[in-house]
């Protein structure tokens, strides 16, 4: 092997390119909050609402990741009604591994939380009334960005989706 291609494969195995599958990919554990997650420092800009609704039952999903910057994604499902509402809720993670289910009754105004600490892929789905309704989120440790997505239910038993976020260029701390 010529000089060039030795140094070459040597950066590569030192580099971490040696084809070991990652530990990440392994399904994070949904753990119960007591109190309520932290709301992000973010506004609340949907359905004419200008502040927080209550947070309501909330949950921490994954051992927070070694993100190489600051970004909080938290996901929830809002009963955005006059009236309490019981839902079905699931959290699934990676391609179709449910990792958290629950009928939740919340109040008028309610939400409930999730705190996705865990890089990867998940899908938030909500079932009310015969409506269904999901929302993909994708939890990038490169991101810098805390963002909010959003299930609700409005009054008609609708379901929608939306996502709030900062939106700032990421740089890296330390450096």
């Amino acid at each position: 092997m010529s000089r060039p291609a030795l140094f070459l494969a040597c950066l590569l195995l030192l580099s971490g390119c040696s084809g070991t599958p990652s530990t990440t990919d392994s399904a994070p554990d949904v753990s119960t909050v007591n109190g309520s997650i932290e709301q992000p420092n973010l506004p609340w800009p949907f359905l004419g609402h200008h502040t927080w609704p209550d947070i309501g039952p909330s949950y921490v999903v994954g051992e927070p990741s070694t993100a190489q910057f600051e970004g909080v994604v938290t996901a929830y499902v809002w009963n955005a009604d006059s009236q309490s509402r019981t839902f079905d809720v699931s959290l699934s993670y990676g391609p179709d591994e449910t990792i958290h289910e629950e009928s939740v009754r919340l109040s008028a105004n309610e939400t409930l939380g999730l705190r996705l600490g865990q890089s990867g892929e998940y899908v938030l789905t909500v079932n009310y009334g015969g409506e269904s309704g999901e929302k993909r989120i994708t939890v990038d440790p490169s991101d810098c960005n805390t963002k909010a997505h959003v299930l609700w239910v409005d009054r008609s038993g609708e379901i929608d989706d939306s996502i709030v976020s900062t939106s700032m260029g990421c740089e890296r701390s330390g450096n």
